[in-house]
């Protein structure tokens, strides 16, 4: 597997690995290959595409940028989607995008709501 600077990870036969981002660091933990629920620990959105070739992804609460190349998101998707890394690529996980577009909705809807009532 190739080493990249922005995410790698090593994949282990028998175990599979739960990453969590922590500032800057990326901290790999083993689960034992019984309990492989699919657990997406770290929050990634993508933000933007640059230059065609990039995707800029959020990472945790503190969004940090992490830029990777467009192709290690399988399949293409939007910006404001969010994301789980499985191996070397980086997939859709539709639960999360919409609860997160749930909530931006009803948050809008709110302050519509607040504005047609100072009007």
């Amino acid at each position: 597997m190739r080493n990249t600077p922005f995410l790698s990870l090593r994949l282990l036969s028998s175990v599979s690995l739960a990453a969590a981002v922590i500032g800057t660091t990326l901290l790999l933990a083993q689960v034992p290959a019984t309990s492989r629920a699919p657990v997406h620990p770290v929050s990634l959105v993508l933000d933007r595409y640059v230059d065609g070739a990039f995707a800029v992804l959020l990472i945790g609460p503190t969004e940090e940028e992490r830029i990777i190349p467009r192709d290690a998101i399988v399949p293409p998707v939007t910006p404001g989607t969010w994301l789980y890394q499985e191996g070397t690529s980086f997939k859709p996980d539709a639960p999360t995008t919409q609860t997160v577009r749930a909530r931006i909705s009803a948050k809008l809807e709110l302050l519509r709501t607040r504005m047609r009532r100072t009007h």
